[in-house]
């Protein structure tokens, strides 16, 4: 008696880890073997938003109001047979403080130092003046700006994250 065995090939599941700011949308693309279907769970840490899915790309509105992460486990199904599963990260980044300073104020026209305390690792600063106009000149992302004006002026500041996102001023 002859016995037929026919391999079918095993399933898997790659996608990318993914950097979005607070409120967006992921967009993590699942691949692996043709014809795959996908599932997955998720786990969050201090983010809203995530929840179990299927199909060939991630895509949750990812809230955090601190930043945090989610752990996705993708499961890959095909030909009636369950592949390993992987796991793919998004984080979640996100401003949550306004960023302080010292130097906001000059009577009349001539220089301003300013030096802002607050803007998250990697962030930068983007620096403004009373007429709520970002000045885009020089160093202004940087944590001390010197700053040129014609008439007296306060200014303000806002942190950005590292994906550019802008907290408060």
């Amino acid at each position: 008696t002859n016995v037929v065995v026919t391999v079918k090939p095993r399933p898997n599941a790659t996608a990318s880890p993914q950097t979005i700011c607070s409120g967006f949308t992921t967009n993590i693309p699942i691949s692996g073997l043709s014809g795959s279907s996908y599932t997955w769970t998720a786990v969050a840490s201090n983010v809203s938003g995530a929840g179990s899915g299927s199909g060939t790309t991630i895509a949750q509105a990812l809230t955090s109001s601190s930043g945090g992460t989610v752990t996705y486990t993708i499961t890959p199904s095909a030909n009636g047979c369950t592949g390993p599963t992987s796991t793919v990260v998004a984080t979640v980044q996100n401003v949550t403080t306004t960023p302080t300073f010292t130097g906001n104020f000059r009577f009349g026209s001539g220089t301003l130092t300013l030096t802002g305390v607050g803007a998250p690792t990697g962030g930068s600063y983007k620096w403004y003046n009373s007429a709520n106009v970002y000045l885009s000149t020089g160093a202004n992302s940087l944590p001390t700006a010197v700053i040129t004006t014609t008439t007296s002026n306060y200014m303000y500041v806002s942190a950005t994250n590292p994906l550019g996102f802008e907290g408060p001023k």
